[in-house]
C-alpha cells in the first residue's frame, strides 16, 4: 500500500493472498480500484498488524459474486374484477341520495367563515365594469354564454366564476395602467383596456373553461372539457364553428388567463355565499319544525312553517350538457342523469337578486373592492321579505347573526350595506325587458 499525499489521486490496492490462507492450491488477487482504506478501517488495523488482512477484508467486502442474486418469484393469486360501489353502476343515485349526501357535505365542509375569508381574494373595484364601452362587450358575452348554459343545463354557479374571472382580469389590467396625462386621459386608457379584455372572445372561453375545470362539470356530465367547451365557441347564432387554430388560441389564451390570476382559481363568489348562508337557514326552519320529545313539533313552529311559502320546494333543469352523436347515447345518459336539484323558493330568489346585480350593476355589487358577503346578505335580506308573509324566526335570526360576524361595522358600514340593498331592490322593481337572469 503506497501512502496517500494531499491532491493526490487515489491510491490502487493490490492484496495477494496465499492460496494456503484461503484453503485453495493457487493464488487469488484481489483489486480495488479509486477505493479509500479509510472505508474499512478494521481491515486497514488487521493488514497493519498481522497477515490476515485479505481474508479480513474480503469477510467485509461480503460474498463475491459475478451478478446480482434474484430472489425466487412467488406466484401471485389471480386479480378478479374490481367491484363496483354499492349503489352505483348501471343506475343513477336517487334524489333522496343525492339530498343526503349535500346535507353531509355541508356538515363537513368549509363553514361560512371559511368560505367568507376565501372571498376576500376577489374583492375588486367595479366602478370601470359600469363604463359603457366596457359594459356593452361584457353584456354580450354573457348574453351568449347565459343563453348557451341554459340550453345545455349548466349550473349558474360555473358561468358565475367564469363572469368573476373576467372581472377581476379586466379591473386588474385598467389599473395596471400608467399611462401619462390629465386625469381623464388616464381613466381612458384604463377602460380601453378593459374594453379590449372583454371583447376578446378566446379570453371569455378561456375563462369558461377554468371554471368547468375547476367544479364538477365533467365527472357530472361524463363529457371530456373539450366536448363542453366546443359548443360554445361561436360566441353567436352566426359565429364560426370550432378548429384546430381556434383551440389552440383558446388555450393559449387559458394560460394567460391563469397567470393574470396568479394560479388562484378557486373563486368564492356571492353565488356560493347565498347558497351556504340560505342552506343553513333551510336546515335551521326544518329542524324547529320536528318534533320535540313529546312528539309535537315546537310551539307554533310547523304553522309557521307550513305558512311559510319561501321554503316551498322547487327543482332546477336537468344537468344534460351538450348533444351527443345518436339517440342511443342520448338514451342511456337521460338514464344516468342526477336527478334535479331541489331548492326553496327563497333560495332561487337570493340568487336571482344577486345575479341580476352582478350583470347588470357592477359598481354597485362590487363597489371598492366591497366583500362578496355584502351583496349575498343584501340579497339574503330582500328574498326573506319578497313573499307577503314574515319569514320564519330562525331564519331571520341566522341572518343577523351572519352579518354581525361576517360583516362588522368596522369592516363594512351600516350606511353602504343600505345603499346596497337599496340598488338591488330598485333593481328588482324594474329589471331590464332584455335581461339575460
Amino acid at each position: 500500500q503506497e501512502p496517500r499525499g494531499s491532491g493526490q489521486a487515489p491510491v490502487q490496492i493490490i492484496i495477494m493472498a496465499d492460496a494456503a490462507a484461503e484453503g485453495g492450491g493457487s493464488k487469488a488477487t484481489l483489486k480495488h480500484r479509486g477505493s479509500d482504506p479509510a472505508v474499512y478501517p478494521a481491515a486497514a488495523a488487521a493488514s497493519s498488524s498481522s497477515s490476515l488482512g485479505a481474508p479480513a477484508m474480503r469477510l467485509l467486502e461480503g460474498p463475491q459474486c459475478s451478478a446480482p442474486q434474484t430472489p425466487p418469484r412467488t406466484v401471485a393469486a389471480p386479480v378478479g374484477p374490481t367491484p363496483e360501489p354499492q349503489g352505483f353502476g348501471d343506475k343513477a343515485p336517487t334524489a333522496q341520495e343525492i339530498a343526503e349526501l349535500s346535507e353531509r357535505t355541508r356538515e363537513a365542509g368549509p363553514q361560512i367563515e371559511q368560505l367568507s375569508e376565501l372571498a376576500r381574494n376577489w374583492q375588486i373595484c367595479g366602478g370601470v365594469l359600469q363604463l359603457e364601452e366596457v359594459a356593452v362587450p361584457r353584456r354580450r358575452a354573457i348574453d351568449w354564454f347565459t343563453s348557451q348554459f341554459s340550453q345545455y343545463g349548466y349550473r349558474d354557479e360555473w358561468l358565475a366564476d367564469a363572469v368573476l374571472f373576467m372581472d377581476k382580469i379586466a379591473v386588474r389590467v385598467s389599473e395596471a395602467s400608467h399611462g401619462h396625462g390629465t386625469s381623464e386621459q388616464r381613466a381612458a386608457a384604463a377602460s380601453g383596456l378593459a374594453r379590449k379584455v372583454m371583447e376578446n372572445e378566446d379570453m371569455w372561453l378561456a375563462a369558461v373553461q377554468v371554471a368547468l375545470k375547476m367544479s364538477e362539470a365533467e365527472a357530472e356530465l361524463d363529457m371530456s372539457i373539450q366536448d363542453l367547451v366546443v359548443p360554445l365557441v361561436p360566441f353567436g347564432p352566426s359565429g364560426k364553428k370550432c378548429n384546430r387554430p381556434r383551440w389552440n388560441a383558446i388555450l393559449k389564451a387559458e394560460m394567460w388567463v391563469i397567470h393574470r390570476l396568479d394560479f388562484s382559481l378557486t373563486a368564492t363568489t356571492a353565488i356560493q355565499l347565498v347558497h351556504h348562508m340560505s342552506c343553513d337557514m333551510r336546515a335551521a326552519a326544518h329542524h324547529e319544525a320536528r318534533p320535540t320529545s313529546v312528539g309535537s313539533p315546537s310551539p307554533g313552529a310547523a304553522r309557521r312553517q307550513g305558512q311559510w311559502p319561501g321554503l316551498e320546494i322547487g327543482r332546477l333543469p336537468y344537468l344534460k350538457g351538450p348533444g351527443l352523436k345518436n339517440k342511443e347515447a342520448e338514451d342511456h345518459r337521460m338514464q344516468m342523469a342526477l336527478p334535479r336539484r331541489q331548492l326553496c323558493r327563497f333560495q332561487a330568489l337570493a340568487c336571482y337578486l344577486t345575479e341580476l346585480a352582478i350583470v347588470h350593476k357592477p359598481a354597485d355589487a362590487y363597489g371598492e373592492q366591497l366583500p362578496s358577503d355584502a351583496l349575498a346578505l343584501a340579497a339574503l335580506g330582500l328574498a326573506l321579505q319578497g313573499f307577503g308573509k314574515a319569514p320564519p324566526e330562525v331564519c331571520t335570526a341566522l341572518l343577523s347573526k351572519f352579518q354581525s360576524e361576517l360583516l362588522p361595522a368596522e369592516r363594512v358600514p351600516e350606511t353602504t350595506m343600505q345603499a346596497l340593498t337599496v340598488s338591488i331592490y330598485l333593481l328588482w322593481s324594474q329589471p331590464p325587458q332584455d335581461s339575460p337572469v
